[in-house]
């Protein structure tokens, strides 16, 4: 009997759906949330998607909410209505209410006008809820430890072993295939309820005494049931267990029937599952989590998929959009400076410490270091002379000759005893070979013997990168600017502006002659028709850091940086220039879509490539990003923005209806979110309020999603917040709040008579020469703050921390905002802090901590090889004038002269 059950199984089975051979290291990422996170407890009991995008999660220590950045925690301490803080059971009903079961505290019910609870005082059977349903009538099922409910409104029907049931113990609520409601008890298997009355139908009769925990329609005719013993599949009157001798199944504690038709199982501490297509064997998937114990499976709205884990948290698994190179990294090879695709199709990695590495498919087949006629384990700069032989500069001074993979000789191209890298090689199409190093350009006519020269071009300049356009003119990018060849001359470029003096990274010419220049800091640079148009942070661009540039056969311009890759559609470029959109979209990659490490390198070159299949490779700190831009998944859905909490002088407004905030209100802050799961915390942010401020703010993706107003008059306003998703598509609706500010007692301007006539008799007293009573008042600018003296204390002691122990000064970036935002305070209030406690300017504050840090870089005898340039950068600053100016201030000397101390 049971081989033809079997058999019948197998049948329809195979015509129902097509599965994966499960989850592998090699293709998926896992991301994971603990206590440490936010988190109230690291048991995910239950997870459930509500109707505004959030993910709600059942713990043992309450329910959680969570956007994808942040979690907000509801327990028994802020929400009177939740009489118990374990959550065992949620469900979102059709109309879009959060229903949540409660080990002891019955049900918790989440509407707009609040929320509300169900327990055995309102007449359910028990307070310990095991699972939730809602029927095709709309009526919620309450599976408990000693009943089963059936709530239809507000009126409750109890179901027991007298009605019918098997046992008294609910554990599961689902569909049958037939669309009666399928009940799963502890201890006597299954039974189902169809025109109001209990049955146990002879096929259910083979689980009789199995404890069913879990049950999962897939809405094609069959209901997947979960037991401690197996799993089975109900299908046309047929109940079949599938078996697997290799990968024997129990324990069944979870049920995930994906979109695309896909079964996962989770297990009571026997792992993680997925059933193969024609053999129907299960297989244990995602081999990197540590705890077997798989409680509760989700599939969002945006198709990812979550794991709520017993006693590890919560992980999402996220498709690697990338690979990384090389496979098998040692330590001293993470470090990539450099790539170079050769004639052949192998790849060239110039690393940090590791010297030079020849790859193939992302392996390791050859490794260049010192010994064996190669010098310099540091490889910059990288240059195919010819198929089969390759140069590779290195910080030490020398190029290195590969033929055949073998080192055939090594020069240097500067004469002297002072130190400097090669950090570019180059030839031109008078087959001329240009040497790019720290010191400037070393050029070689054709023929000539690459012996060491003393004559440089651009002489002490860290020269970045050297590329010829499509007039035959050399463009040259250094520190010190962007340089180009006119009549055997290099002069610096300029315009109608004046000249381009900022140091500059990578350059690109596409087919209409448009000159893109990456700079280091300072956005991205479009010389057209003599004129330059910058890009920036406030334009879309992810990062004003522009390592490399690439163009790939759709029509986009690729860029590496330190906030990771990413790319930006030509045609919204030009638009921009000519006027007819305001911000580029922007598409970005790092670590969430599976790259190495966000910290692209620049400053050597090549810093990107790609190969004849269109592939591209990034270089980091910790390997080569590659990846096929054919193969990327845009997600063109807009995010749903919300604004969650508004405080006015931190006390929280709940009323949004005809809000009016109370006059001479100090502070008014807004936080607000976006829902975007796929990689949160690259969404982007720009808000306004309408009535204060002129034009929209910016928000950057790694800053606190709020915003702040202080002392705002009498009137009308309007807030708004729009944002983009990870994949840079704007929500341009967004959310917003209207309010209005009333009129009150004038307190300002008489505070600000009181102030004057303090300074009055502050003056009599003076010109009188008596003692005076009368404290020293502020300077003006802060005579209306409502900064207090606690809170200021408060502020300068976190100040103080996030410099000293994070040393957040290394950003090169770091702005007198940005700092009050990780502050939670606002800049004001940080600038009078840093003016009148620490008796500083701001940029003499943050750049007192660099100074500092550069300091101890040029006396450690273990930072020898590093250029001055190199730890300037390390230290924060963002060009070397800059550097030497606030060195000088500092310690009245220059670096080089300190370092000789």
């Amino acid at each position: 009997m049971q081989n033809i059950i079997n058999k019948i199984y197998k049948a329809f089975f195979l015509v129902l759906i097509s599965f994966s051979s499960g989850i592998y290291a090699d293709d998926y990422l896992l991301q994971s949330w603990k206590t440490p996170d936010g988190l109230p407890q690291d048991s995910i009991l239950a997870m459930v998607q509500g109707s505004e995008g959030y993910l709600w999660l059942g713990t043992n220590a309450g329910l959680a909410r969570f956007d994808g950045v942040k979690f907000k925690i509801f327990s028994h301490w802020n929400t009177p209505a939740m009489r118990s803080d374990k959550v065992t059971a949620l469900l979102v009903d059709r109309n879009g209410t959060l229903w949540a079961g409660c080990d002891g505290g019955g049900v918790l019910r989440c509407e707009k006008s609040g929320w509300s609870s169900i327990s055995t005082s309102e007449g359910l059977s028990h307070p310990g809820v095991t699972s939730l349903y809602q029927d095709t009538d709309g009526s919620v099922w309450i599976g408990t430890l000693n009943g089963l409910n059936r709530l239809r409104g507000e009126n409750i029907e109890i179901f027991s072993i007298e009605q019918g049931l098997p046992a008294n113990i609910i554990q599961a609520l689902g569909l049958a295939p037939d669309g009666a409601l399928l009940v799963g008890t502890l201890t006597n298997g299954l039974a189902k309820f169809s025109r109001d009355k209990f049955e146990i139908p002879e096929y259910l009769e083979s689980c009789t005494h199995h404890s069913v925990t879990v049950i999962r329609a897939d809405g094609r005719g069959t209901s997947w049931i979960g037991t401690d013993k197996g799993l089975f599949a109900l299908r046309d009157g047929v109940l079949a267990k599938l078996d697997d001798q290799d990968h024997p199944i129990t324990g069944l504690r979870s049920l995930l029937l994906s979109h695309s038709g896909k079964l996962w199982a989770g297990t009571d501490g026997n792992g993680f599952f997925s059933v193969t297509t024609f053999d129907l064997k299960v297989e244990p998937v995602v081999e990197q989590l540590q705890d077997h114990y798989i409680y509760s499976l989700l599939e969002d709205s945006e198709g990812g998929f979550w794991l709520g884990t017993f006693t590890d948290g919560l992980f999402r698994v996220n498709h690697k959009k990338l690979a990384v190179w090389p496979a098998q990294q040692e330590s001293n090879e993470r470090l990539i400076n450099s790539v170079l695709l050769d004639a052949n199709g192998f790849c060239w990695a110039g690393t940090r410490k590791g010297g030079l590495l020849k790859l193939k498919q992302g392996e390791v087949i050859q490794r260049f270091t010192t010994g064996g006629g190669f010098e310099g384990s540091d490889v910059r700069a990288l240059f195919e002379e010819s198929a089969g032989t390759v140069w590779a500069g290195t910080g030490s001074g020398v190029v290195n000759i590969i033929k055949n993979d073998r080192t055939i000789s090594s020069f240097r191209p500067c004469r002297g005893s002072q130190p400097y890298s090669v950090n570019t090689i180059f030839r031109d199409s008078h087959k001329a070979i240009w040497i790019g190093t720290s010191r400037g350009i070393v050029g070689f006519n054709p023929g000539e013997s690459l012996e060491a020269k003393d004559e440089l071009v651009l002489p002490d300049q860290d020269i970045r990168f050297i590329e010829e356009d499509s007039k035959g003119e050399l463009w040259i990018g250094s520190d010190y600017g962007l340089f180009y060849s006119r009549n055997l001359r290099f002069v610096q470029y300029e315009n109608e502006s004046g000249v381009l003096n900022t140091d500059v990274m990578s350059f690109f010419e596409d087919e209409l002659a448009v000159k893109w220049v990456g700079t280091n800091g300072d956005g991205l640079l479009a010389i057209k028709d003599g004129t330059i148009h910058r890009f920036t942070k406030a334009d879309g661009l992810r990062d004003h850091f522009i390592f490399s540039i690439e163009k790939d056969s759709f029509g986009r311009l690729w860029m590496s940086s330190n906030q990771g890759v990413f790319f930006v559609p030509y045609a919204d470029l030009e638009e921009v220039i000519a006027g007819e959109r305001k911000m580029v979209r922007c598409y970005s990659l790092d670590e969430s879509d599976g790259m190495p490490s966000r910290q692209c390198s620049g400053g050597v070159g090549p810093s990107s490539g790609m190969s004849t299949s269109g592939r591209l490779l990034f270089p980091t700190v910790r390997g080569i990003a590659v990846f096929d831009p054919t193969q990327l998944a845009i997600d063109d859905t807009a995010p749903k923005v919300m604004v969650e909490e508004i405080l006015a002088d931190n006390r929280s407004v709940t009323d949004r209806d005809s809000l009016v905030i109370p006059a001479n209100t100090s502070v008014i802050e807004f936080y607000f979110t976006a829902i975007n799961f796929q990689s949160p915390r690259k969404a982007q942010f720009k808000y306004k309020l309408e009535g204060f401020d002129d034009d929209w703010t910016l928000l950057p993706s790694e800053q606190p999603r709020a915003a702040m107003y202080i002392n705002l008059e009498a009137g009308s306003y309007r807030f708004r917040v729009l944002a983009a998703n990870s994949d840079g598509v704007w929500n341009d609706e967004g959310a917003s709040v209207e309010f209005k500010i009333g009129s009150g007692f004038p307190i300002i301007p008489i505070l600000l008579l009181l102030a004057t006539l303090a300074a009055g008799i502050l003056f009599y007293r003076f010109r009188r020469k008596e003692p005076s009573n009368v404290p020293e008042l502020k300077d003006k600018k802060y005579s209306t703050s409502a900064l207090t003296e606690e809170r200021a204390l408060d502020i300068e002691k976190k100040l103080l921390d996030l410099m000293e122990k994070e040393q957040i000064y290394l950003a090169p970036d770091l702005t007198l905002k940005k700092l009050a935002e990780r502050l939670y305070v606002h800049p004001n209030y940080l600038s009078q802090i840093i003016n009148d406690s620490l008796q500083q300017r701001f940029s003499d504050f943050i750049n007192h901590y660099r100074i500092e840090y550069a300091k101890n870089k040029l006396l450690d005898e273990g930072e020898n090889q590093k250029t001055i340039l190199d730890i300037a950068y390390e230290s924060g600053f963002y060009s070397k004038s800059v550097f030497n100016t606030a060195f000088k201030k500092f310690t009245g000397s220059t670096p080089s002269d300190f370092r000789k101390k």
